[in-house]
């Protein structure tokens, strides 16, 4: 037993043992007003067969009593006060108390069979209604010396107080079980003050002809009858009335949704409180049985308790076939039973929502055709949306991705095998993907070979880890009836970020990773931001990228170039930068990328010169003759008026060209070669110099070394970070300087961030050197003041002999 269901009957006892504590008193109270009440016996005298005529009129009325309820309503209605009535004018108090206690209390046993308790507690309430009675009409008149209008009044008040306190002595019963004894009145009182003083007033009116002659009894018996059948056919056409009603608005409540779960919901909340049930429940089932949808009120039902109508089991059934099964039990009182009128509304309301589940069902597998694969099973692609995007929304794990998966050749299968074996493969795939993935994650199809899923793990490792699993599954031979098909997968991934809030979006990059994927051949690819040229955030940029080259918001920084044996400061290399005003610093690759896509490149390019030689020019003038490096793009090189821009740009800052590098990169020499070739030469004729950057990083072709007219040799960054402790990088180092000496260049290492490094490229012959370790780069002002204020010697605009500092000193 549950604690639930222990708390219940230890409450269930103590209600017995207050209610058995209420009796004792109800019966003391009887004998005391029996006892030492005011009452000279009957006003009349009876005969023993009025007894019987009075025990008669107890009987008939207990068995004939009538109920109105509705919803959580009910009105009983009886005419217990008529024989009531007849016992104060024509018995006395102890003659009428047997007649009423065994009369009532047997019809009760026959029709109800209820507990002991509850037949002690009837009998002793029924005793102690008459008891006040007969004490309070002995209070008010004289029964033995009392005119007929006196006697009438005194018994309208006599019967009325009985039906007061039933209804006070009822709620202090139904409060020994836990329930509130105010409310409890205040629910018996709505009953009490319309049927109490109706059924007083009949009683009194019925009792009045035999007051006057015996003989007119039959008078007022009739007169009762009749009434009491209009009382009934009213009460039954109401009930009726109300009936019809409830089932309008239980058929409106339960046709406002078309969700199955929530009609089953609303529709055992509204059946429970129709038919007055504390407990049921309420099972949908598809055409295989299956549930569907369930709702449960109060305690479970069990198979068997409907016996005797204490549970109504209601099958849901239509045309087609049967929905389910409503049951209901644990009946409110005043009836503990179903009787065979609830069984009928039942059955009519079950019939309401037969129609109403029907056509939820139908729009259920309307939805679900909607939004699922008819071929697999799975989501198709608007359910898929509609998953990400609610998801998405949540943000509740940590690393979430899309990844679209796409089978390699999967039209040979259709075309060697038939469709029917395609559509097979494309089953069995979807089943092999299902069981590596969670159950939090979400599978699709959308259309020919192409699936999706999205997934979230604790880190973006684990989401890997899963794409390689399904990756090297799909090598597994798929049985297909006689065949072994052999289907691998190409896929992309694509990782939401905190503004990646559609699945559209993400499915784009997804699909622009697969190509990648499948272009390669490498299985799987993430989604990287320079696989892709179309992007909103790309063309957003592009027009800030204008805006800024328009009004000249770009900045050139300078890092400076030492002559690595000396120590001189001999020029510097312009890096451009752009501080945008709501995105921070952008990095160069990635707007100079843009730039090179949307033909701004040169527009950025001229920028560039135009700013680092007019800076330049006013080193020059301020006594420092130093040079300045300018990186050129690829798209430079092809551009044949390059050599005319350069020398414009030139002769405007008045600054000799020997003084202006223009630094290339080896894959950039690769770019339509023979147009490049000729661009490089021009540039050569000019008399700027050319310097190759990021060597050994590329092809590194001597041919196209051995034939450009470079001045300077770059050793890339790579190399000299690690030239202290990787004996290979040092042999690169090494080989990359003698190879430019013996080709007479200078050769440049990138990247010196200590001194140690500084000196060991001195040790191998290194020219020149720019790094952190020297110095970062610097605005233009912020230059300036470096060059007043560095221990360094500055190559002079002219000649002389300045000492110089060693490199030591960085």
């Amino acid at each position: 037993m549950t604690s639930e269901e222990t708390t219940s009957a230890d409450l269930a006892g103590h209600g017995v043992s207050r209610v058995g504590a209420l009796t004792v008193a109800l019966v003391a109270l009887t004998v005391a007003l029996v006892v030492w009440s005011p009452h000279r016996g009957p006003p009349l005298d009876g005969s023993w067969w009025m007894a019987v005529l009075v025990g008669g009129g107890y009987a008939a009325t207990e068995r004939y009593v009538f109920h109105i309820e509705q919803r959580d309503n009910a009105m009983t209605f009886s005419i217990s006060e008529v024989p009531t009535a007849f016992a104060l004018a024509f018995l006395g108090p102890i003659a009428a108390i047997a007649a009423r206690v065994v009369a009532s209390l047997a019809v009760i046993g026959w029709t109800e069979r209820p507990t002991a308790y509850k037949q002690a507690f009837n009998g002793a309430l029924f005793a102690a209604e008459l008891a006040v009675a007969y004490a309070l009409l002995g209070w008010i008149v004289d029964t033995r010396d009392a005119d007929e209008i006196r006697l009438v009044i005194g018994i309208l008040v006599a019967t009325l107080a009985t039906v007061v306190v039933g209804a006070v002595v009822v709620s202090a019963a139904i409060a020994c079980f836990g329930h509130g004894f105010v409310e409890t009145l205040a629910e018996e009182s709505r009953t009490t003050l319309v049927s109490g003083p109706i059924v007083t007033i009949v009683a009194a009116l019925s009792v009045t002809p035999s007051m006057l002659d015996v003989r007119l009894l039959p008078l007022g018996i009739a007169a009762v009858a009749a009434i009491w059948m209009l009382l009934m056919l009213y009460g039954r056409l109401s009930q009726r009335h109300r009936d019809l009603r409830a089932i309008h608005d239980f058929t409106r409540s339960i046709g406002r949704s078309l969700l199955v779960d929530e009609i089953v919901t609303n529709a055992l909340a509204s059946t429970s409180s129709e038919l007055r049930a504390m407990s049921g429940s309420l099972v949908v089932v598809d055409e295989t049985g299956a549930v569907i949808a369930e709702a449960h009120h109060g305690r479970r039902v069990r198979d068997g308790d409907d016996d005797g109508m204490r549970a109504m089991h209601i099958p849901i059934r239509d045309v087609v076939g049967e929905l389910g099964e409503l049951r209901l039990h644990d009946r409110r009182p005043p009836l503990d039973r179903f009787d065979a009128d609830d069984r009928h509304r039942a059955e009519l309301l079950a019939d309401r929502l037969a129609t109403t589940l029907r056509n939820a069902m139908l729009h259920a597998d309307l939805e679900h055709a909607a939004l699922h694969d008819p071929l697999t099973g799975e989501l198709n692609r608007r359910g898929f949306d509609a998953r990400v995007d609610a998801d998405l929304a949540d943000e509740g794990r940590a690393a979430r991705a899309v990844v679209i998966l796409d089978l390699d050749r999967f039209k040979e299968i259709n075309d060697t095998f038939g469709h029917h074996v395609g559509d097979e493969v494309l089953v069995e795939f979807a089943r092999r993907v299902r069981q590596l993935l969670g159950p939090d994650d979400v599978l699709a199809r959308f259309g020919g070979d192409e699936f999706a899923i999205y997934v979230g793990r604790e880190s973006e490792r684990d989401v890997r880890v899963l794409v390689e699993g399904i990756v090297s599954r799909s090598h597994q031979a798929l049985h297909i009836e006689h065949y072994d098909v052999v289907v691998a997968v190409s896929a992309g991934v694509s990782f939401a970020s905190a503004h990646d809030l559609r699945s559209e979006q993400l499915l784009r990059r997804a699909d622009i990773a697969m190509y990648a994927a499948k272009r390669t051949h490498v299985g799987y690819e993430t989604y990287r931001w320079e696989m892709d040229r179309r992007t909103p955030e790309r063309l957003e940029l592009l027009g800030e990228l204008r805006d800024a080259l328009d009004s000249e918001a770009l900045e050139v920084h300078f890092q400076p170039k030492v002559d690595i044996a000396s120590g001189m400061v001999v020029g510097a290399e312009a890096l451009v930068r752009w501080d945008h005003p709501t995105r921070g610093w952008i990095s160069p690759p990635d707007f100079i990328l843009v730039a090179e896509e949307s033909g701004l490149i040169r527009q950025l390019t001229d920028q560039v010169l135009r700013m680092s030689l007019r800076t330049a020019a006013a080193w020059r003038r301020a006594g420092h003759d130093l040079g300045v490096a300018v990186n050129l793009s690829a798209l430079d090189l092809v551009d044949d008026r390059l050599a005319l821009r350069v020398a414009g740009h030139l002769a405007d800052a008045d600054l000799p060209a020997d003084r202006l590098t223009l630094e290339v990169t080896e894959s950039s020499l690769l770019v339509d070669t023979p147009r490049t070739m000729a661009t490089v030469e021009q540039l050569g004729e000019l008399g700027v110099k050319l310097s190759l950057d990021d060597f050994g990083t590329g092809y590194s072709s001597l041919s196209y070394l051995r034939r450009l007219p470079a001045h300077e040799l770059k050793v890339d960054r790579s190399f000299v970070s690690t030239l202290l402790v990787d004996h290979q990088d040092e042999v690169i180092v090494r080989s990359t300087i003698d190879l430019g000496h013996h080709l007479g260049m200078e050769v440049v290492a990138e990247g010196i961030e200590d001194v140690s490094t500084a000196e060991r490229l001195r040790e191998l012959g290194c020219d020149l050197g720019q790094g952190y370790g020297i110095a970062r780069p610097m605005h233009p002002d912020g230059f300036a003041a470096w060059l007043e204020s560095t221990h360094r010697s500055i190559r002079a605009t002219a000649v002389a002999d300045a000492p110089t500092a060693p490199v030591s000193g960085a």
